[in-house]
């Protein structure tokens, strides 16, 4: 059952004063519907800090400025050094609701139809891709049970950075059953199994997509060229 979103903000704000490691293994157990309550409980809090500043600036105003010029310019400060002493804070919970997607709408292509076109170009054992159908399938249904839609492009969501998401968690897991398996490192003589192969493709995986998404970051209009032409 997920957790309402004051629960989930409570939880941020504790969570933004561990350590990186820490932050993550908890966002990690936030499900979706948890990362979206998450996501707007932290707009709203944005919104309700900047209307409660200006709140003050404007009660405090008209009192202090009859009393003595100085006691704006305290006040001002006061208000910035408390805005000032939260901001570190309020940066680590922006980094935990960052990444956070929105749910996915309807959109246009059905990107499982494209997935299954593809699988007689990319398997060869005809075997083998019937079961990879089966299973990709199950896995349409799974999210259509949980979202209520299937994945279909232009649903609101950045593919990119799913895909990213989801290189990081097949290194995981598949480091993880490395472990297990008392494997040794990368240099070991058992290096080359099929377990390091995929880790090692896994973590290939991890880097394009980081390297494309800092790009795309740093993309600017060609010259000439504004926002909005």
């Amino acid at each position: 059952m997920s957790r309402s979103a004051a629960e989930l903000w409570k939880e941020a704000q504790a969570v933004a004063l561990l350590n990186k490691s820490m932050q993550r293994v908890w966002i990690q157990s936030l499900n979706d519907e948890e990362r979206a309550l998450l996501a707007q409980a932290f707009g709203d809090f944005l919104d309700n800090m900047t209307r409660e500043f200006d709140k003050i600036r404007e009660a405090l105003a008209p009192a202090v400025s009859a009393v003595h010029g100085e006691l704006m310019e305290l006040s001002t400060g006061w208000l910035a050094t408390l805005q000032d002493a939260s901001s570190p804070v309020l940066r680590d919970i922006e980094s935990i609701v960052a990444g956070v997607q929105p749910m996915p709408c309807p959109g246009r292509d059905d990107v499982a139809a494209w997935v299954s076109a593809d699988l007689e170009q990319m398997v060869d054992d005809p075997e083998l891709a019937e079961a990879i159908d089966a299973d990709l399938d199950d896995r349409v249904q799974v999210g259509f049970h949980r979202y209520g839609t299937r994945l279909q492009t232009f649903n609101g969501r950045d593919f990119l950075v799913g895909a990213y998401q989801e290189a990081i968690d097949l290194a995981m897991y598949t480091r993880g059953a490395i472990l297990e398996q008392d494997s040794p490192g990368p240099d070991g003589a058992e290096s080359q199994d099929e377990l390091w192969d995929l880790y090692h493709l896994a973590w290939q995986a991890i880097v394009c997509a980081r390297k494309m998404l800092r790009d795309r970051a740093e993309q600017v209009p060609p010259e000439g060229v504004q926002d909005g032409e």
